[in-house]
C-alpha cells in the first residue's frame, strides 16, 4: 500500500490519542467504522465510541485528502 492509499492518514486512536501510522495494526469498529490500534482495542474492550452507537453515530474522518484532477 502507497501512502497515498493509507485511508488513516491524520487521524488519531481515540484510546491511546497516537496518530496512526501507514503500518500500525488498525482495526475498525464494525458497528460505527471508527479505526483504533488493534492492541488499544482489545485493551480497551470496546469501541471508543461506543456510547454514541445507540445514537446510529458512524465515524468520519477529519483529513480529507486532495486529489488532483486528471487532465
Amino acid at each position: 500500500m502507497s501512502n497515498k492509499d493509507f485511508r488513516f492518514t491524520n487521524e488519531k486512536c481515540l484510546v491511546c490519542n497516537k496518530t496512526f501510522e501507514e503500518n500500525d495494526d488498525i482495526v475498525v469498529c464494525p458497528h460505527c467504522g471508527t479505526p483504533h490500534h488493534r492492541v488499544c482495542y482489545k485493551e480497551n474492550t470496546k469501541c471508543a465510541n461506543h456510547e454514541k452507537h445507540s445514537e446510529n453515530f458512524r465515524w468520519e474522518p477529519t483529513f480529507i485528502p486532495f486529489v488532483e484532477e486528471k487532465k
